[in-house]
Parts: structure tokens; C-alpha cells; sequence
């Protein structure tokens, strides 16, 4: 093989000389161009530059191994057979041979299915009450999560029968790729806890096998990356590595996670896990993590934990069967939404009037908050917390995925975001609240098509607006502008301390329970956090109420177009905007693209555009006109 395509290099050079030298002048290279989805295998699609001669174009098309097969009914494109496997190789030396305009790979378009019903037999899947609560069932119609890679940061999982470790007997017919223990420094990502076993399980259960339960997205494939591990200092306790846990997040953007999963949770994070969850943002993985449990006292606190407080990552809360807030659950700005994590709810006289938890497959000890006896033992035992609640959303976050996928579009981050959020079913306050965020996930909801364009309601653009409009005359200041210059808004500082994640679930209880103060780590280890259930609050940070990065609540990937309140012409919808627009308004300056200001659809720019750009990066009501398309959108 690297002699053909040492061959290959050498032979295009020389019909580079050689055409250069027939005459005619020198031609720059054609353009090659790829396609982001499944490509015909031994085609390829070529215009030919004006000019070229028939016997120019098939002598070279011969010294490459390649023929015309016809040309296309359109005129000027040629299908052209290569040799499979090589299509790219062949492709790219094509375009720079000078013969060809353009050299293009064929993508595959597939007949649309609608799947047939799932009406799974698992044995416990009558008692997964968080299944019926976000209408997963339903959902599986459309989409069921295959050709989707989760990766599950965590305390590894039960995947694979490894000397003392064994594979969970509901986890057999789940898809696994391969994963890394970043605690351990191996290859073997194994459970020696059962949290991120029964998280997995959450998200891609093996389903319809008549044992056990049922996983949100059961075509999804669990990539497990392994940050924690036993403290050696506490033997009933698991402690999670922030150095870890910023290699797993890399590691899994590099090997090709769609979505990763952190259910850990501290009140403080490190600088490279920073790196690391921004690292994800720019390659456009989803990221989703759990709000946290609060303290020792099993009350929810006022504020995010980390990771969930960055504003990149997608934030999730928990609720019982009712869909309302779980008590324990954290809550406040930049919460994103609420889903099933099991809630204790007390009535009169301090009777419990529900006592909900979520059932997946794991080591029984687990949910008793013991430390496992046997790596060979499981049961489908329940566990609450936010973690579970967060499994819930990266599921969620597949089916929608691979509905996509399948249609050879690939959504972005900022695009799955949008549509978990959008999605929501509204509960408690009306409108966007900081106890729930925008609602109660909804996988069915979240797959909508009303249209059947192929596009689900919440990014439906239809028709989609021309690039770089927005609705509105030609930019004109408003007559009478009262607003100024102000610098852009100053995100709250993000503090670099060592942090202490934790997994954030609370096994099943069966009585009311009491508050019991939580033993924590030792301070002097830099490297380690405390993953205990019911984490110690060790301080508490104020909530994150700074704007969302450059580029969040944005659909800017084909074929939703990026332009309304985008003034600048970046690319992303941020405060940089919101300043532009003021700057405008006060006669300071004009963005390159003003036109783009009309983000209130009032046919003025004014310093009501630029709140309404920075409501939507805060992820707030927008209280638009109806029929205004939200800032983004176009």
C-alpha cells in the first residue's frame, strides 16, 4: 500500500509537469470536496475544467486508475469509477492534477424508515416509572440511539469479563467501544463501585431481552472512561481524580465520543478540567453533567456544582414521579432543565408519601451504600440522584443524534442543546424557573417532526430565511437613543482550585431518612475528591449568573443558518453583539454586519435588540413579538 501511493505521488507530479509542458500554461489545483456523512464506495463525482481536451482527461484519469462512467444528466459532472477504499486518495490527486474544477465524493442517501414499535419484555420495566414520566417509549419509534458513542466519565463500568470483574448480565447486548481507566493508567475501564454501572445502564440498557430493564437510547454504544477509584485512605469511600477526569474528557473527544456524561460533581473545579471541557466545546461534543445533591443535610442548595456550572455543559436537576424539583437536587441560573432521578417527598406527620428511585442493573452493595463484596454479583437495585437524572439527558441527547444522523446531517452541540431545552415540558413556574430550568425532559417531544421535513420542531426553519437577514428595514439607529456604550458583560470568575467531584446519586431508601454528616477526604490530597453520596458542602461558590460562552443557544451547521443578532459576523451569537448593537445606537460605531441587529423584530435597532441577544446567550425568556424567530435563527 505506501508503495502505491508512494507511486500515486510520484505519477501525479509528473502529469503536473507534463501538462504544464503540452502547452496551454500552468493550472492550479481543482477543489476536492468531502462529505460528513456515508460515501458511495468506488465513485466519485468530476467537473472538468473548460478546455481540457477528451484524450487530456482520460489519459489522466487512466494513469490514476480511474474511468468515466457517464456523465451525469445534469451536464458538465462525470460519474468516475476509482478503486474502493481509495476513493479520497484518488480523489485529492484528481484535483491537483489540474485536469478537474472539482472532484467530489458521492454521499449515500437512504430511503426514510419509520421503526417498527418496541414493546419491550424486560422483566422490571413496569416499575421504571422515569421511562413512562419522559415518553422513552414512544420515542423509540423514531430513534433508539444507534451509531451514537456515549462516553460515561465515571467509576468505570461493568462491561467486560476481566479476572475479577465481570460484565452485567443486562449489559450483554449493549454496544461498547473501546474505553481507558485514567485512574489506573490501563486499558480496562472496570467498575469497582457500581455508580457508573448503573449511570450506563440509564443510558443504553440492553433492551427487549426479557431481563432486568430498559436504557433510554439501547442503540447507543457506551465508551467507559474511568476517573475514580477506592481511596486507599477510606476503604467504605471512592475518590475521583481531576487530573483524571480532564484526561478522560480529552481522551474521549479524541476517539470519537458524541456525548459525555460526568454524573460527578464538586463545589470547585480544576484549571485542566477547564482546559478539558472546553477542549469538548470546540469540537462540538456534548457534554452534560448532573446539578449536584447538595450537602450532608440532603438539601438541594441554591447554586450548581461543578461541572455542571460551566456554561458550555449542558446542567440537569432531578425530579420524582410528580416531574416536580427533587428535594436534595441543586438548582439556580444556568440550570438547563429537570429529569427522572427518584425523590423522598414527605406528607402530613412526616410520612413519606413518595419514595421514588431509579432501577438499573449494578452491583446490589451499591445501592445500600456499602462497598461491593463480589465484581460478579448484580442486581437491578435503585439508586436517586442527580447523576441518574443526568443519564437520562445523555440519552435523550443520543436518540436525537442519531435521528440525524441517519439523514446525513450532523447537529451541533449548541443545536442538541436547543432542542433538550426547547423540548421541555413546563413545570412549576411558568416559563423558564431556576428551580426546574426550562422543564422536564421529554425524549418523545424532543423528536417531533409536525412537518415530516426531517427536521424536528425545535430546529425547524421552514423555509429557512437567506443568510445574514434578519427581520427589519435597513439598519437605521433609533431616533431618539438613550443607550451607551458599555463594556460587555464579565462572566463570573471560574475558580481553579483543586476540586472535590462526586457522584451525585443517592441510593434507595426505604424510610424517612436523617440527615448524617458525611466523612470527607483528607485536604492535603491535591489530586482527589471525595465521590461519597451525600457530599460534605464545603463552601459555597456564588451561582453562576455570568453569560453563556461565544456560540451557545446558536444553530450554525447545515442546514440551519446563523445570522439574527450575529452583528459581527463571527459566527457565534455572544455579548460582543449586545455591545455592537449599543455602540450603534449611541452613534459610536457600525459592526460589520448591523443588519443582523434586528433581533426584536420592531423594525428599529435599538438597545431592546441588544437585551433580547444577551437573554438569548443567558439561555432566558425573550418575550418576543409572535413570530419573531429567536435570535440565531436567522
Amino acid at each position: 500500500m505506501k508503495i502505491e501511493r508512494l507511486l500515486l505521488t510520484l505519477l501525479t507530479a509528473a502529469l503536473l509537469v507534463a501538462l504544464t509542458s503540452c502547452g496551454g500554461g500552468a493550472r492550479g489545483p481543482g477543489e476536492f470536496i468531502t462529505h460528513n456523512a456515508e460515501v458511495a464506495p468506488g465513485e466519485l463525482t468530476v467537473r472538468f475544467r473548460e478546455g481540457v481536451a477528451e484524450g487530456e482527461r482520460t489519459a489522466v484519469l487512466a494513469a490514476l486508475g480511474a474511468s468515466i462512467d457517464r456523465e451525469l444528466l445534469i451536464g458538465d459532472y462525470f460519474q468516475v469509477s476509482v478503486r474502493a477504499g481509495r476513493e479520497e486518495e484518488i480523489g485529492r490527486a484528481l484535483a491537483r492534477s489540474g485536469v478537474a474544477q472539482s472532484v467530489e465524493q458521492e454521499p449515500i442517501w437512504r430511503p426514510y424508515t419509520h421503526l417498527d414499535p418496541l414493546v419491550p419484555n424486560d422483566a422490571q420495566f413496569g416499575e421504571q416509572w422515569n421511562m413512562q414520566l419522559i415518553r422513552v417509549e414512544e420515542a423509540w419509534d423514531i430513534s433508539r440511539g444507534a451509531g451514537v458513542v456515549v462516553a460515561v466519565v465515571d467509576t468505570g463500568v461493568a462491561f467486560e469479563n476481566n479476572d475479577i470483574y465481570g460484565q452485567a448480565p443486562d449489559l450483554a447486548g449493549t454496544g461498547f467501544v473501546p474505553g481507558r481507566d485514567f485512574f489506573g493508567q490501563d486499558d480496562h475501564a472496570n467498575d469497582d463501585n457500581g455508580h457508573g454501572t448503573h449511570i450506563a445502564g440509564t443510558i443504553a440498557e440492553t433492551t427487549n431481552n426479557g431481563i432486568g430493564v430498559v436504557g433510554v437510547a439501547p442503540g447507543a454504544s457506551i465508551m467507559p472512561i474511568k476517573v475514580c477509584g477506592a481511596d486507599p485512605a477510606h476503604s467504605n469511600l471512592t475518590i475521583c481524580k481531576p487530573s483524571a477526569i480532564a484526561d478522560g474528557v480529552v481522551w474521549a473527544v479524541n476517539n470519537g465520543a458524541d456525548v459525555i456524561n460526568i454524573s460527578l460533581g464538586g463545589t470547585d473545579i480544576s484549571q485542566p478540567e477547564l482546559d478539558a471541557l472546553q477542549y469538548a466545546r470546540e469540537a462540538g461534543v456534548v457534554v452534560i453533567a448532573a446539578a449536584g445533591n447538595g450537602g450532608a443535610d440532603g438539601v438541594g442548595d441554591g447554586f450548581l456544582e461543578f461541572p455542571a456550572a460551566v456554561p458550555s455543559v449542558i446542567s440537569v436537576g432531578a425530579t420524582g414521579i410528580t416531574g416536580l424539583r427533587s428535594g436534595y437536587s441543586n438548582y439556580g441560573a444556568g440550570l438547563d432543565l429537570v429529569a427522572p432521578g427518584g425523590a423522598i417527598r414527605l406528607g402530613p406527620g412526616g410520612q413519606p408519601v413518595e419514595n421514588s428511585y431509579i432501577i438499573q442493573d449494578t452491583y446490589p452493595e451499591f445501592c445500600l451504600k456499602t462497598p461491593p463484596t463480589s465484581f460478579t454479583a448484580f442486581a437491578a437495585c435503585g439508586a436517586r440522584g442527580t447523576s441518574m437524572a443526568a443519564a437520562h439527558v445523555s440519552g435523550a441527547a443520543a436518540l436525537l443524534l442519531s435521528y440525524y444522523e441517519a439523514r446525513g446531517h450532523r447537529l451541533t452541540a449548541n443545536q442538541v442543546r436547543d432542542a433538550l431545552d426547547c423540548s421541555a415540558k413546563d413545570v412549576g413556574l411558568p416559563g423558564y424557573d431556576l428551580q426546574h430550568g426550562h422543564g422536564l425532559l421529554q425524549a418523545y417531544g424532543l423528536l417531533q417532526d409536525s412537518d415530516g421535513d426531517g427536521a424536528v420542531d425545535c430546529l425547524d426553519i421552514d423555509p429557512p430565511p437567506p443568510p445574514n437577514t434578519c427581520p427589519g428595514p435597513s439598519p437605521t439607529p433609533s431616533p431618539a437613543p438613550t443607550a451607551t456604550a458599555t463594556s460587555a458583560p464579565t462572566e463570573v470568575a471560574t475558580p481553579t482550585d483543586t476540586p472535590t467531584p462526586t457522584p451525585t446519586e443517592t441510593p434507595m431508601l426505604t424510610e424517612t431518612p436523617t440527615p448524617v454528616p458525611t466523612e470527607t477526604a483528607s485536604p492535603a490530597a491535591a489530586d482527589t475528591a471525595s465521590p461519597s453520596p451525600a457530599p460534605a458542602d464545603t463552601g459555597t461558590p456564588a451561582p453562576t449568573e455570568g453569560l453563556a460562552p461565544a456560540g451557545t443557544g446558536l444553530p450554525d451547521a447545515t442546514p440551519f443558518v446563523a445570522a439574527c443578532g450575529d452583528v459581527d459576523c463571527d459566527g457565534d451569537l455572544d455579548a460582543v453583539d449586545a455591545l455592537f448593537v449599543l455602540r450603534f445606537v449611541a452613534r459610536l460605531g457600525e459592526a460589520v454586519c448591523i443588519g443582523n441587529g434586528y433581533a426584536h423584530c420592531d423594525a428599529t435597532i435599538s438597545s431592546v435588540d441588544a437585551l433580547t441577544i444577551l437573554r438569548k446567550v443567558a439561555r432566558l425568556p425573550l418575550f418576543q413579538p409572535p413570530g419573531c424567530p429567536p435570535p440565531g435563527y436567522g
